[in-house]
């Protein structure tokens, strides 16, 4: 608990629990988000830099992945390897644009987590707002984004897919799919920053969340159980809205789209408060 008096701070300890006092524990994270703008993006520009600086290629390293996963799909599906089945846009171009989507909602889900972890050390020896870290790491992730932006655009020429009045919107669908990502890391966070099991498990569940997004095939409206399970995904409508938004096709998934949005918008509310409660717990468990 704090106790605020001009530009000093005082912080009293308390065996009272900070979820008792919801409406106060708000305002207290609405004041240290817009108190740690700046310190926000000085960690950001921090890990911006440490991130590349040992490598030749650079920031290319986030165009491989989805570039290599198009060609070797588009090569199996030509040699009939494989049957995705039909798409509205040519396969290459599919694959690579729903898997640039898919990496942007990988980073937003290991992102929280991550960025913790990586500041275990700050966290125990300096107490300053922890919302500087999740900004922080959200403000690398636009960076990101908007480079990956350049990159979609250019497969927009290579491929001439047409784009209409609608391809202004997917950006703000896009940061949707942003959301809802680091919805579902901040309500792991609390657990993976205590338990290992969560992160060491990420990939594999990324693995498997994959395999029931529609990335490298298109959504099929059966009634079998996969396809159930594939529609009933909550990343399924962003991504398939961010499709059709950008190359202009009529919008199959709107109603399953705005309930992906409200559920990332709950989350986040719940993880936030969840995270801010948890971390004096964390810390304390860290410097044991």
């Amino acid at each position: 608990m704090s106790l605020e008096s001009g530009h000093r701070e005082i912080w009293i300890n308390s065996s009272e629990s900070a979820l008792m006092r919801p409406k106060h524990l708000f305002r207290q994270i609405f004041r240290e988000i817009i108190g740690s703008r700046e310190l926000s993006f000085m960690l950001a520009t921090r890990d911006l830099k440490a991130q590349y600086r040992q490598s030749i290629l650079g920031i290319f390293w986030m165009f491989i992945p989805p570039i290599a996963t198009a060609v070797l799909l588009a090569v199996g599906k030509s040699n009939a390897l494989i049957n995705p089945g039909k798409t509205e846009l040519p396969y290459p171009f599919y694959v690579f644009f729903s898997m640039v989507l898919w990496e942007v909602f990988i980073s937003s889900l290991n992102g929280p987590m991550t960025a913790m972890t990586s500041n275990r050390g700050i966290l125990t020896k300096v107490r300053f707002p922890h919302a500087a870290i999740v900004i922080a790491d959200m403000t690398k992730l636009w960076f990101t984004t908007g480079i990956r932006l350049i990159l979609i655009a250019t497969a927009f020429v290579v491929f001439k897919i047409p784009i209409g009045w609608t391809t202004l919107l997917a950006p703000l669908a896009l940061f949707m799919l942003m959301l809802l990502g680091t919805g579902f890391g901040l309500l792991l966070a609390p657990i993976g920053l205590l338990y290992r099991d969560i992160a060491n498990s990420m990939q594999y569940i990324a693995l498997g969340w994959l395999a029931i997004t529609p990335v490298t095939y298109p959504p099929n409206n059966s009634g079998g159980i996969f396809a159930t399970t594939v529609r009933l995904n909550p990343v399924t409508p962003v991504i398939v809205t961010i499709r059709e938004l950008a190359t202009a096709h009529h919008l199959t998934m709107l109603p399953q789209f705005c309930a992906a949005v409200g559920l990332a918008i709950i989350m986040l509310s719940i993880a936030v408060v969840l995270l801010r409660a948890s971390m004096p717990l964390i810390i304390e468990r860290w410097s044991a």
